[in-house]
Order: C-alpha cells, then sequence, then structure tokens
C-alpha cells in the first residue's frame, strides 16, 4: 500500500521528487542565542529619555532701626533732642524650568560582565553637521534577560544611566549665555 502511494505521487509530480532544505545561507542557528551576552559583543540601544524639573523660589526681609533722646542735663543741655529712624527691605523671586527629550538609537559595546551575567555597556557617536559636531556618549548596565530577540534593549531599562548629548561650533556658541550675563550673574 505505501509503494503504491509512492508510485501515484511520482506520476502526479511528473516523475520526479524535489526536496528543499530548511536551512539557508543567511539563517541563524537553531541553537545559539545571536543576542548579546560577552564582552566586545555589539547591542542597540532605543534611547527614549524625557526629563522635566522645575524649581522656584521667595524670599523676603525687613529690618527696622530706631532710636530716640531727650534733650540733656546739667552739662549736656545743650543738646537738642534726637531721633533716628531707619528701615531696610528685600524681596526677590526666581524660578527655572528645564524641560529635556532625547530620542535616539545608538549601537554600544559590552565592555565587561559580572558574576550574574549583568552586562556594562558603553557607547559614543560623533556626528559633524557643518561647523557644528555633536557627540552623544551612553553608559550604564543591561540585564541579560531585558535584551530584546533583535539584540536591543530600551534606555529605560539600563541601570546607572550615564547619556551626554554635547554640541561644539557656532550653534552651541549662540545658545550659551552673553559675557556681560556671565560677569552680572558672577557678581551678584
Amino acid at each position: 500500500m505505501r509503494a503504491a502511494l509512492i508510485a501515484l505521487l511520482l506520476l502526479v509530480s511528473g516523475g520526479a521528487a524535489f526536496a528543499d532544505s530548511l536551512w539557508t545561507g543567511n539563517a541563524q542557528s537553531l541553537f545559539v542565542d545571536r543576542r548579546a551576552h560577552r564582552v566586545g559583543d555589539i547591542l542597540s540601544v532605543l534611547i527614549v529619555e524625557a526629563v522635566s524639573a522645575s524649581h522656584s523660589a521667595t524670599h523676603q526681609t525687613t529690618k527696622e532701626v530706631s532710636a530716640e533722646a531727650q534733650g540733656g542735663l546739667g552739662l549736656l543741655s545743650f543738646f537738642p533732642r534726637l531721633g533716628l529712624s531707619a528701615s531696610r527691605g528685600a524681596a526677590g523671586s526666581g524660578s527655572n524650568i528645564t524641560s529635556t527629550r532625547i530620542t535616539d538609537r545608538i549601537s554600544v559595546t559590552v565592555v565587561a560582565v559580572d558574576l550574574l551575567g549583568n552586562m556594562s555597556i558603553a557607547g559614543q557617536r560623533t556626528m559633524e553637521l557643518g561647523p557644528d559636531k555633536l557627540e552623544l556618549q551612553f553608559a550604564g548596565k543591561v540585564r541579560p534577560e531585558d535584551v530584546g530577540a533583535d539584540n536591543s534593549v530600551l534606555s529605560s531599562d539600563v541601570a546607572d544611566l550615564v547619556v551626554t548629548w554635547a554640541g561644539k561650533g557656532p550653534i552651541a556658541e549662540k545658545q550659551k549665555s552673553g559675557l556681560l550675563y556671565r560677569l552680572l550673574h558672577f557678581l551678584w
């Protein structure tokens, strides 16, 4: 019966049977995990950070001084009636609101792995846009279970996160306070 089925299949398929492999040249291993897990491996980090902070302060001070004297007696009778009054007050207020949002993707390198398998990662990227130079530096620690199947991790899953985004060039210079403002701020 089995031989009859094989013969029937051969007749239907034109007499030839073909078999394709499940393995292709660019397929990943079925037995090896390609996610970063050792020193030197590269990992993608999706940076999605939003930081907002505000601070305000007010103060008010008042000081009053008064003195009074009556005319002198005896030898001091030539002093007229004296009086003195002074008051001083100060009030001030200030506020500071800062808001920063960074959305980016950066490839980092595993620089160390601790005994629990947690990875210390670090990376940087420098971009030159005309005369301006922008530099992004990233460092932190990642648990292996937070690394996705696509070998990426969210920045919210990175411990001891340090992100530095700095710029040099004409645009960065225009964002600095003027010399007079910095001098007045230093003095007061």
